[in-house]
């Protein structure tokens, strides 16, 4: 959904606690196809009532959206990015850095979900002899074996 954000929006100050969206077209990311929005309910960050029964259920003083001609959705989510390098996974182990920072209010961000380095074998792929046989070169961790490429999985899962 598309709306103009007041500035009282941008700080937070003074907006309300429920918001009530009628009209425009519904994407509910449940795959689903888009359908007409029978409404949706907003309490704080949170969806609380989607459909029909949105309307009944919202206050009095709950701001009130009226979305024709729009699109309503729960939000983007960029599946893929690099936000700490131009290209491949994360420079120097920063993702998970990045996202402990967001995580803890430290700086301003969504949700991250992140990978550590790239797993990448020293032969091969697409910088050839520009990787060494084996450590950590930027963005990349070099894995020789199938049993080192296990470990450094597990590890940057952990």
């Amino acid at each position: 959904m598309s709306t103009p954000v007041r500035s009282d929006q941008e700080s937070g100050a003074g907006r309300r606690s429920e918001i009530l969206i009628n009209g425009g077209t519904l994407i509910d990311a449940t795959g689903a196809p888009a359908r007409p929005n029978p409404g949706v309910l907003l309490r704080g960050d949170n969806i609380e009532v989607v459909g029909p029964g949105a309307a009944g259920t919202a206050s009095n003083d709950a701001e009130r959206i009226d979305a024709t001609g729009m699109t309503v959705m729960p939000g983007l989510i960029d599946a893929h990015c690099h936000a700490t390098f131009c290209d491949p996974d994360t420079l120097f182990s920063m993702g998970p850095s990045l996202r402990n920072a967001v995580e803890a209010g430290v700086v301003a961000g969504p949700r991250i979900s992140t990978g550590v380095q790239a797993l990448v074998t020293a032969v091969g792929g697409t910088a050839g002899r520009l990787i060494p046989d084996g450590g950590v070169i930027g963005y990349a961790q070099v894995v020789n074996t199938l049993d080192e490429a296990v470990m450094w999985t597990r590890r940057h899962i952990k």
